[in-house]
């Protein structure tokens, strides 16, 4: 008897310790805890270190979408825009086989954040010229898939380390991408030389010079409408003040009835003109601003803020 329950108390402990290991890797609480780790970072302010953590959490537990989300919105307020619109991007399509009342009006923020980040994503374009055998190609030592030479990839900014190399001869580039840049690296190897020659061509500028100097203008004009409209409303008070006086020899006081409308005409006219003033001044000024970033500095990213107090360019060098 005692052998038997020495076996029964043995098989016990042996499949406990089968079930300990097992509940302890549960994909789902261990996400949970990845998750909530990176809630209290980002709370802190410090979404480079939360980040990563909800990457790992969706990537063990793809069911939790409010870390795809955490993720997306980190990442935004990092900077990195092509990932952050990737992100999104992956949770617009995850919802659509996630019927939860939850998520309620989260397509619509995906397909917001999308739209919204699209003009802020870089791009890379990497092109092989005279190659006699298909090179590997590296970006920051994480290899490139052959099919995607010559593809114009989504890139966050930065700057990037490119290598190529065949059996015999290599390549190397780097390069510096600025939010909303498209560059183009060219890794020439049919030159008779040990490595080959490297070219990269910029483009974005003048689209960042083009949309400044279109705003500016605009700007500009509405600025320009606002003080003509200034002139009229202090035609349209002189006329009502003449005809106040007229009818009034003791004007502004002791006034019949009858000069009331002109005196309302005249006060609603001075209000106005100080409106106008104000509006049509602070815009033709931030219209002519905006010109001179846009002519000077094309590749400035630059936000305009207007209030009634005057406007503020914000800009990131």
């Amino acid at each position: 008897m005692s052998a038997l329950r020495f076996a029964a108390m043995g098989a016990l402990a042996a499949s406990t310790l089968l079930v300990a290991p097992r509940a302890h890797a549960d994909p789902e609480s261990d996400a949970k805890d990845l998750f909530e780790r990176g809630r209290e970072l980002r709370k802190a302010g410090n979404c480079a270190a939360a980040a990563p953590l909800f990457e790992k959490a969706y990537a063990i537990f793809p069911s939790g979408l409010g870390t795809l989300r955490n993720a997306a919105e980190c990442e935004e307020q990092l900077g990195k825009w092509a990932s952050a619109r990737r992100s999104w991007l992956e949770l617009k399509r995850a919802l659509m086989f996630a019927h939860d009342d939850k998520y309620a009006g989260w397509e619509s923020d995906a397909d917001g954040a999308a739209a919204r980040l699209a003009p802020r994503v870089s791009h890379l374009t990497i092109e092989i010229v005279g190659a006699k055998e298909t090179p590997a190609v590296t970006i920051d030592g994480q290899p490139l898939e052959a099919q995607l030479v010559g593809t114009t990839l989504d890139r966050d900014p930065g700057r990037y380390a490119i290598v190529a190399h065949t059996g015999t001869r290599e390549a190397h580039a780097t390069v510096d991408l600025t939010t909303g840049e498209s560059q183009t690296v060219h890794l020439d190897f049919s030159a008779p030389l040990a490595a080959a020659t490297v070219s990269v061509h910029r483009t974005g500028e003048t689209h960042h010079s083009s949309g400044w100097l279109t705003a500016g203008w605009v700007t500009l004009t509405i600025g320009v409408a606002g003080l003509a409209g200034m002139g009229v409303a202090i035609g349209i008070r002189q006329d009502a003040l003449s005809t106040a006086q007229t009818g009034c020899a003791t004007f502004p006081k002791d006034c019949p009835i009858a000069v009331k409308p002109a005196v309302d005409r005249g006060q609603a006219a001075s209000t106005a003109v100080t409106a106008l003033a104000i509006a049509g001044g602070v815009l033709a000024g931030a219209g002519m601003i905006m010109l001179a970033v846009g002519i000077a500095s094309p590749s400035r990213e630059v936000a305009l803020r207007v209030s009634p107090f005057g406007a503020l360019l914000e800009g990131r060098f």
